[in-house]
């Protein structure tokens, strides 16, 4: 099962992840973590990414999901599948 959160900046999007996870116990994936996390790295993708939200501009999904495959939190998903 998927469940998709979405809202503007404040919304309480985390908020009530959190809740879902804590009631449910589902894997929480957070678009902006994993860009985060991705952008600490240093990587040659990491700049490529950075400089696209530097413009204020959307990072393309498929960035998104390509590196989340890299991370500790989607190995973790990946283990518990």
């Amino acid at each position: 099962m998927t469940v998709r959160v979405q809202g503007g900046p404040g919304s309480g999007k985390g908020t009530q992840c959190g809740r879902i996870v804590e009631k449910y116990g589902f894997t929480h994936l957070s678009s902006g973590d994993l860009l985060r996390e991705e952008v600490g790295s240093g990587t040659e993708m990491a700049a490529k990414i950075k400089a696209i939200m530097d413009r204020g501009e959307l990072v393309p999904l498929v960035c998104i999901f390509c590196n989340c495959y890299r991370t500790s939190t989607c190995k973790a998903m990946q283990n518990a599948i």
